[in-house]
């Protein structure tokens, strides 16, 4: 899946700032039953964030495995904009032109184990 949104900064006036922020994207696989990371010594997903110059902020991640995903905002050292909120990816149906058969295929013999790999895309 890839995703983009754009953030808008605004000062505590409601008037938007003019960019120069730190702003960081970070994406975790969630639990949604314990509320917590699913895996801890799975590393972070990040997104691309862009400064537009104008208080705006262009946002780009990839997410390549299907699954619950929490995504919070992060300001400077502070978590905001809403966030966290939580992503739902599904897995999508295989498109057949891009999928690929390997393994063991031509020297199979009955009663021995053999091995065959279905990568789809």
């Amino acid at each position: 899946t890839i995703g983009s949104f754009v953030i808008t900064a605004r000062d505590s006036f409601e008037n938007r700032r003019p960019g120069g922020d730190t702003i960081n994207v970070l994406i975790v696989r969630w639990n949604v039953k314990t509320n917590k990371i699913l895996d801890v010594n799975d590393p972070p997903g990040t997104a691309t964030v862009t400064d537009n110059s104008d208080g705006s902020y262009s946002t780009t991640y990839s997410i390549t495995r299907a699954g619950i995903y929490q995504m919070q905002i992060q300001f400077g050292s502070v978590f905001g904009a809403g966030s966290p909120f939580i992503l739902d990816v599904k897995t999508s149906a295989a498109e057949l032109s891009k999928t690929y058969v390997y393994g063991q295929l031509i020297q199979v013999q009955a009663g021995r184990a053999s091995s065959a790999f279905v990568q789809t895309r």
